[in-house]
């Protein structure tokens, strides 16, 4: 196990409107404020659902057409170790009007209906990601 201990610079409160599709806008917000670490939490609503399992190998997407609550949506924002890129990671669990639930890695794809509340805690420092040969994906380096 390694760990990273980074200190709260401030705390955001941000309202996403409408018709926004999530993970851009998320994406758009840090990169406007130079965020470059961060981990948040948020609530809220879509009219579009796109999420992905990962299988071990690849992202199978999944996709869901009506309108769904947003039960919890929770991620953190770090920094592309060799592009130093913004990344924004985040899972998702959504709700529809019988109690069933379904959630998943956030993609691009799941737009907003009527709002989503973010609460982000921008950290001090950095946090990076590189490419994991093994699993395909961009993995926390410590």
């Amino acid at each position: 196990m390694n760990s990273v201990i980074l200190d709260i610079k401030q705390v955001r409160f941000v309202k996403f409107e409408d018709g926004e599709d999530i993970l851009k806008s998320i994406l758009n917000y840090v990169n406007i404020n130079e965020i470059n670490c961060a981990v948040f939490y948020g609530i809220g609503a879509v009219k579009k659902a796109e999420f992905g399992f990962y299988d071990g190998n690849s992202y199978k997407t999944i996709s869901k057409n009506e309108n769904l609550e947003i039960i919890s949506c929770i991620g953190n924002i770090s920094l592309d170790i060799n592009t130093k890129e913004k990344i924004v990671h985040c899972h998702i669990v959504f709700g529809d009007n019988k109690g069933n639930a379904y959630g998943g890695h956030l993609l691009e794809g799941c737009i907003i209906s009527p709002t989503l509340e973010l609460t982000m805690f921008e950290l001090k420092g950095e946090l990076f990601r590189e490419f994991d040969e093994k699993t395909k994906l961009k993995l926390i380096k410590m």
